[in-house]
């Protein structure tokens, strides 16, 4: 058996040119994905800008998707 089902979605984070996040874009994306039946989000994976972002701008990502989320989906 399988621990791993359903539908994982990965979403870009984004950021301007500067690498600063845009967290009300990552908070909608996060809720458009949890309010439409995902199973997981896997928030920060190897999409978009993630890998070029300092420590603290992934951290206001992943604030931002825990509030839009709200506990609703695993993040």
């Amino acid at each position: 058996m399988s621990l791993f089902k359903g539908l994982s979605a990965f979403p870009i984070t984004p950021a301007n040119e500067h690498g600063v996040v845009d967290a009300a874009g990552v908070m909608r994306l996060t809720e458009h994905l949890s309010a439409n039946g995902v199973d997981s989000i896997g928030l920060l994976g190897s999409t978009g800008t993630y890998a070029y972002l300092s420590r603290p701008e992934r951290c206001r990502a992943v604030r931002a998707a825990v509030k839009a989320v709200g506990g609703k989906t695993p993040l």
